[in-house]
């Protein structure tokens, strides 16, 4: 039984649905066929109001996306600025946290300021899409809607890669990352403490409310296999339908429902790739901590636009970067490096290439999806990498960075090791017989070696 393209619940009155899929029993159907064609615009009509008002729900409550508490600092700023001392947002006795997620996109609160009646709120990444249209700012209780807000280009992010001006205005427009709302007063003295957060609906709330709707259809009562798989779409969304045997639903599954013409599935399937880069950017961030604590520093952090049909090759290559990677460039040991290139086949190989080769890149690594790619010393300007387990079908953006062995930017190690001996041992064997001797341990130090081994070749 073809379930999955079920019209809306309105059992034997609104009949195949109003997404085209028939159900399989139609019952008394030949009637629409014979209806004189007035007879069938008002049914249709009367459908879609039905339709329509059975479809309206209340606004859904506000979850939390960040919530942090800024303890005003006594620097004669009002709020926290990374670059103005002793205010810096990044400082945890400043800002109790400096970061959120939103869509699988990392934001880190770059600063929070209130001057000439203008609250200003500057982070990482342009904000756009879902996250801009409906997330509330609150400090200490007063909301400020983002959909309100005025939208600037961070200075800190212009193209210097650029040199016309319009391809610069382009690769800018995606990088709105300042927002401010005027006729603003408010003032904090030195150590008052100011509660922070950001919220918004449930992004999946309304389509959460429809996939129950179509799971709970009369006309599929009874069929396991229709009400499982709409479970499974729902546990997969992050709902707990009381059934703890089935497993979550893939993205490809749930595409390939849509690919059959079951036109429901569609949303169902984009929110599921939606989520499924949201963990893979998670995971990201614990492989960027893992590489930190490595002694790798990160020299380039970006946002790539993705180009390309879903069933292409994707990503940006020339001029097409210069658009669709924010930033384009980055700067390294005093040598200015972009990027022209980062190109995921439908063979899942990853094309990767810079201007210039990055001295020692064979201690370098691209992070992308929460996946590591070292560089091959003996490429290290155009890089590729088979088999990467990526997918890019269905993806609006990814992040990108690139990380660096803090040893290579080392002065070359020519000191040799110190080693001090033990002292001479003189024993007697009065008899001409053997005598065990305690002969004592070497010692070594090294100024790069904490614990240099010491080896006996005699």
């Amino acid at each position: 039984m073809a379930s999955g393209g079920a019209g809306p619940a309105l059992p034997g009155f609104c009949g195949a649905g109003l997404d085209g899929a028939l159900p399989e029993k139609r019952g008394g159907g030949g009637i629409l066929v014979k209806t004189p064609a007035i007879a069938v615009a008002v049914f249709l009509a009367l459908c879609l109001g039905l339709d329509a008002a059975l479809a309206y729900a209340e606004p859904a409550e506000h979850e939390t996306i960040w919530q942090t508490t800024l303890t005003q600092p006594d620097s004669g700023l009002l709020g926290c600025h990374n670059d103005v001392a002793g205010s810096e947002c990044s400082s945890a006795a400043v800002l109790a946290g400096d970061s959120f997620w939103v869509d699988g996109v990392s934001f880190q609160v770059t600063a929070l300021t209130i001057a000439n009646n203008t609250l200003e709120l500057k982070v990482s990444t342009g904000i756009r899409d879902y996250f801009r249209d409906v997330a509330v700012l609150h400090v200490n209780g007063t909301e400020f809607q983002l959909a309100d807000a005025e939208y600037a280009v961070d200075p800190s992010g212009s193209c210097w890669w650029v040199t016309d001006s319009n391809n610069c205005d382009l690769a800018l427009a995606r990088s709105e990352s300042s927002v401010s709302w005027g006729n603003v007063s408010k003032s904090w003295g030195a150590g008052d403490a100011i509660e922070i957060s950001l919220t918004a609906p449930p992004k999946y709330a309304d389509l959460i409310s429809r996939m129950y709707e179509w799971r709970d259809d009369p006309r599929w009562s009874g069929d396991r296999a229709h009400t499982d798989r709409w479970d499974r779409a729902l546990v997969a969304l992050g709902e707990d339908v009381g059934d703890g045997s089935l497993t979550a639903m893939g993205a490809d599954e749930a595409q390939g429902y849509a690919d059959r013409g079951w036109t429901r599935w569609v949303d169902v399937a984009g929110a599921m790739r939606e989520l499924e880069r949201s963990e893979a950017q998670q995971l990201a961030t614990t492989l960027q901590n893992q590489l930190s604590g490595q002694n790798y520093s990160k020299v380039w952090s970006a946002t790539l636009h993705l180009y390309g049909a879903p069933d292409s090759a994707r990503g940006c290559w020339s001029s097409l970067c210069y658009h669709n990677l924010v930033p384009y460039g980055f700067v390294h040991k005093s040598e200015t490096f972009y990027a022209d290139m980062i190109v995921l086949t439908t063979k899942k190989v990853l094309f990767f290439r810079l201007n210039y080769p990055i001295y020692g890149a064979q201690n370098a690594t691209l992070v992308i999806d929460g996946k590591s790619f070292d560089f091959d010393a003996s490429a290290t300007k155009s890089p590729r990498w088979h088999d990467t387990g990526l997918d890019w079908s269905g993806v609006d953006l990814v992040q990108v960075s690139l990380w660096i062995r803090q040893e290579m930017d080392a002065e070359p190690d020519t000191t040799a090791p110190t080693l001090t001996a033990p002292a001479d041992v003189t024993a007697e064997s009065p008899d001409g017989r053997p005598v065990a001797v305690e002969l004592g341990t070497a010692v070594a130090a090294d100024d790069v070696d904490p614990s240099p081994a010491i080896t006996n070749d005699a």
